[in-house]
């Protein structure tokens, strides 16, 4: 006798993915773009590491290849465990490695059509800011309505 077993990721449907990367990207996008401190970050193709906020609510490894994906060509991703990872702890101003910036991306709560996230972006020692990116969903896009 042979028994096949066959497993549905229930709850895991990407849907839920897709609204995850499209709201994070969008985040991502507005945040890079906005000065963490006194000085603006404008360079080309900046580096930029990604932790969640809270280190027990990780993003999952389809979310994360999904905002890979969405930024390719506007920046590089790339998603760290912790926000030691991605410090050079050897330097005296405690700077992102690459000359990045290292963005902590908030839970996002639940909404139908609009929704806000908190993330933190960071430097260096001392020029880091916390913003509340506010986006609206129109058809499949989450576009962002208000950073602060």
């Amino acid at each position: 006798m042979v028994l096949v077993a066959v497993s549905c990721g229930a709850g895991h449907g990407s849907t839920t993915d897709d609204r995850e990367i499209a709201i994070y990207s969008a985040v991502i996008r507005a945040v890079v773009t906005q000065p963490a401190g006194q000085t603006t970050t404008t360079r080309p193709h900046l580096s930029v590491f990604v932790v969640p906020a809270d280190e027990r609510t990780p993003i999952s490894l389809e979310v994360q290849a999904g905002i890979v994906d969405a930024l390719h060509s506007y920046v590089t991703v790339r998603f760290d465990d912790k926000r030691s990872e991605a410090i050079d702890i050897h330097s005296t101003d405690k700077v992102v490695h690459q000359n990045g910036v290292l963005l902590a991306l908030g839970k996002i709560p639940a909404g139908r059509d609009d929704v806000t996230v908190e993330v933190e972006r960071y430097e260096r020692a001392g020029v880091d800011r916390t913003f509340r990116v506010r986006l609206h969903r129109t058809g499949s896009t989450w576009a962002v309505t208000s950073v602060s």
